[in-house]
């Protein structure tokens, strides 16, 4: 038996549900006892889901093949066949914080658009996805910046620090010397001591 729903494809790779999610549809019915949980529910998951495929997006963008999108009730996966290029994989992991921070601000912009309308009765009704899409948006921002392995800000700093270390190294294939002017004195003078001794 499978374990995943698959939803739809994106660039042909599965957009999949693992089926644990109803653990998900479960803990907020249990929560509110009322319909307004499916929309908590159905409104957490796409927040996920939107995650996902900002990285997915910039995975595409850097010319990564996409292999799949994976959403389970706390976290996604999207899995892509990358290279060593550590320029391109910080775009990508960078690229599900890009897409909740475009949601973050859509959503603002949609409830800004409702008050001038005077629109109070369907603000209140859209309150569970305005929890998702701003409060718990916000919350799994500041989890995924953190750096601890397995999320995103881990991954976007061990990629920084690898590729500024790279960027002081000089570029010997080319034969240029990619530091600064001072860098290469200081390099000579340290050189012309050692010769001395």
């Amino acid at each position: 038996m499978t374990m995943w729903l698959t939803l739809f494809k994106y660039a042909s790779a599965p957009v999949r549900v693992h089926l644990s999610i109803a653990l998900v549809f479960l803990f907020f019915y249990l929560k509110q006892e009322d319909i307004s949980s499916i929309h908590y529910a159905l409104s957490y998951l796409i927040l996920i889901l939107i995650h996902e495929m900002g990285h997915a997006y910039f995975a595409r963008k850097c010319l990564y093949n996409v292999v799949s999108i994976n959403i389970f009730p706390l976290h996604g996966a999207c899995r892509f066949e990358h290279d060593s290029d550590h320029n391109t994989k910080i775009l990508v992991f960078a690229g599900g914080l890009i897409a909740q921070a475009i949601l973050f601000v859509s959503w603002g912009a949609v409830l800004g658009v409702l008050r001038i309308l005077e629109q109070e009765s369907l603000i209140g009704y859209l309150q569970p996805v305005t929890y998702s899409f701003i409060w718990v948006n916000v919350l799994i921002m500041i989890l995924n910046v953190l750096p601890i392995p397995g999320l995103d800000g881990f991954e976007i700093l061990t990629r920084t620090i690898a590729y500024s270390a790279r960027k002081r190294q000089p570029d010997t294939t080319s034969g240029f010397d990619n530091r600064s002017a001072s860098e290469i004195v200081d390099s000579a003078i340290k050189k012309a001591k050692i010769n001395t001794m």
